[in-house]
Formats: C-alpha cells, sequence, structure tokens
C-alpha cells in the first residue's frame, strides 16, 4: 500500500523565467515542505503518528464539489468528530498542483481564527485525505437555505469583519484565495466564519500573480476576465464585495441562471453591481462601492478597508452572533 504523496507533476526539465517556471517552482518547494507532515494528525494536545484512512469511521455524508467530496468520519483514537475532504488523484497536472496548494496552504494558515482548523492530511494510495475541524453551515447555505431574505445588517457587519481578517491574513502569508464566495466561508456555533478551500490559492510574488487559475465565474473580477495572468489582491477584494451584496440581498447581483459568455459580458461590460438607500446604511453601502469598483487601480485595498469606519465600528460592537446562528440552525 502506497500511503505516500509522490510528486509526479512537476516535468525534468530546466527552469526557466517564465511564470509558468517560476510556478512550478513554488509548487515543488510546497511539496517538499508537506511531505514530511502528512499522516500525523494533532489534536486533543496530542499528536498521532502514521495515521491511515483505517484509523477514521465513516459518520456521514457532508458535501461535494467540484474538487472532492467531505464526508464526518470519527477518529477512532480520541472519538473526536473531523470533517474529511477527499481528493482523488486522476494523475492530471493542474488537479495535482491544487491538491499540493490546497494541503501547503491550509496547513501554513489554519491557526488563524478565521481560517479552518486543519487536524492533519492523511493519503491513501491515489486519495488524500484533508482532516479539519467540523463545521455546522456555510455562508451560502445560511443566505440561500435559511433565511433567503438577506442577513440583517447588524450581523452582516460583524462577519464582514471576519472574513476580512481571514483575507488580510493569508494576503500577510503572501496569498491570495481567489475563489472568494459564500461557499467557502463556514461558520461555526460560536458565531465565528472561517474561510476555506485553497486549492487554487496564488502566491503572490512582488505583490502580483503569475498564474491564472480561476475560480467561480459568478464572483471573478472584471479584469481576471481579460487575457492576463498578472493582478494581485484587489481581485479578490471584488469577489468580497459581491459577497456582502448577497449576503444584504439574499440574491447574486447577477442572477445564479447566468452562465458563460453572457455572465462574463455583464461583468465586464455591466455597471458595477451597487446596494440602494433602502436597502443599507450608507457605511455599508460605500463599503461595497468601495470593493465593486470596476477599475482595479481605483479599488479599494485591505489597507483602506481594513481602516474604513465600517469595520471600526463593527469590529468594537458587542454582536451576539453565536446566539443567532443557534436559533437559525435549530429553527431549520
Amino acid at each position: 500500500m502506497n500511503r505516500n504523496l509522490e510528486l509526479n507533476f512537476l516535468p525534468n526539465r530546466k527552469r526557466d523565467a517564465s511564470p509558468q517556471a517560476r510556478q512550478e517552482t513554488i509548487t515543488e518547494q510546497r511539496y517538499n515542505e508537506i511531505k514530511n507532515k502528512l499522516n500525523i494528525i494533532k489534536t486533543s494536545g496530542q499528536e498521532f503518528y502514521n495515521v491511515s484512512i483505517d484509523d477514521m469511521e465513516y459518520v456521514r455524508n457532508l458535501g461535494s464539489g467540484a474538487f472532492g467530496q467531505v464526508t464526518q468520519q470519527k477518529f477512532k483514537k480520541t472519538k473526536e468528530l473531523m470533517a474529511v475532504k477527499c481528493m482523488h488523484r486522476s494523475g492530471d497536472e493542474e488537479e495535482e498542483k491544487r491538491i499540493i496548494t490546497d494541503c501547503f496552504v491550509i496547513l501554513d494558515t489554519h491557526t488563524h481564527p478565521n481560517i479552518v482548523n486543519c487536524y492533519g492530511i492523511i493519503t491513501h494510495e491515489n486519495s488524500v485525505y484533508i482532516c479539519m475541524e467540523v463545521m455546522p453551515t456555510c455562508l451560502h447555505d445560511l443566505i440561500h437555505e435559511n433565511l433567503k431574505s438577506g442577513i440583517e445588517e447588524i450581523y452582516v457587519g460583524k462577519l464582514i469583519v471576519g472574513i476580512l481578517d481571514g483575507l488580510i491574513y493569508l494576503k500577510s502569508k503572501n496569498y491570495m484565495h481567489r475563489d472568494v464566495k459564500p461557499s467557502n466561508m463556514l461558520i461555526n456555533y460560536d458565531g465565528v466564519i472561517k474561510l476555506c478551500d485553497f486549492g487554487i490559492t496564488g502566491q503572490l510574488i512582488d505583490s502580483k500573480i503569475i498564474s491564472n487559475g480561476k475560480g467561480c465565474l459568478l464572483y471573478l473580477a472584471p479584469e481576471r476576465i481579460e487575457s492576463v495572468t498578472t493582478y494581485d489582491s484587489r481581485s479578490d477584494v471584488w469577489s468580497l464585495g459581491i459577497t456582502i451584496y448577497e449576503m444584504v440581498k439574499g440574491t447574486h447581483p447577477y442572477g445564479e441562471e447566468n452562465t458563460g459568455f453572457e455572465l462574463l459580458a455583464k461583468i465586464k461590460e455591466g455597471p458595477a453591481p451597487y446596494l440602494k438607500i433602502n436597502e443599507a446604511s450608507n457605511e455599508l453601502r460605500q463599503f461595497v462601492g468601495r470593493c465593486l469598483e470596476k477599475n482595479v487601480e481605483k479599488r479599494a485595498k485591505y489597507k483602506e478597508l481594513e481602516e474604513h469606519p465600517l469595520i471600526q465600528t463593527f469590529r468594537g460592537r458587542n454582536v451576539d452572533v453565536a446566539s443567532w446562528i443557534q436559533e437559525l440552525l435549530v429553527e431549520f
């Protein structure tokens, strides 16, 4: 049984200075850093070595996406429940890079309160299992299944603080998420929101991204539609703005039925989405407006957003998000 995550996606060729070669070097470095951390579970103040998937007991299915299936599993050694994301390796080069990236970034960032906690990574034959904390819901389900008519601003403001803190932390580690959207934001019973799913997270080099992995088109910034490979974290700021709009309105500004060329044309050529006067406070509308500036050079950077009156207000405001979440989840 092969439980090693072999590096089989980097061709043996002379390195050059191209963006692709630089990205391959980054991926290889990431692999070399994580390979000795595999099959180790850290939980309950203990470290367990040589862990296999046989040490897990299936409980139930939690969901699936384009990049893997998530199940709830019980770690037999401690009886602790974990959310286990399984990614099957087909040998595709881009898929291999995504798996390495997902593993590396979550191991490097999971100690932040607004990043989902990772207990460890298990490999088994052609599968990789990321073992994470169990989170009861995600922002997407909260908006579209639990509420459907938008979230009250008192809770929106507090959630924005958590999302922004997570994104700023990623930036401080020279990462750009690149797939910022409600389904990649998990919320626990304490009302804490956490970012997850780092499969297409990019490495910032000189504050720029040098590869063009695209996330969900509905949240894609206008400049990323262009045939360019360099952009910066302000593209994630746009995605944050779309997410906040969706939180307030309960619907996506471009309509979730729009796909492909029609959607891309709306994002690129149409006016930027905005919140009306009767839909949000002036502070929140201004904050969203700074996120959804179509001209990337005029769009807010994280420093401006962090200092915005909306963030200053809600960072110091005592809001019982935990009771609100718990009541919602019991009700539904």
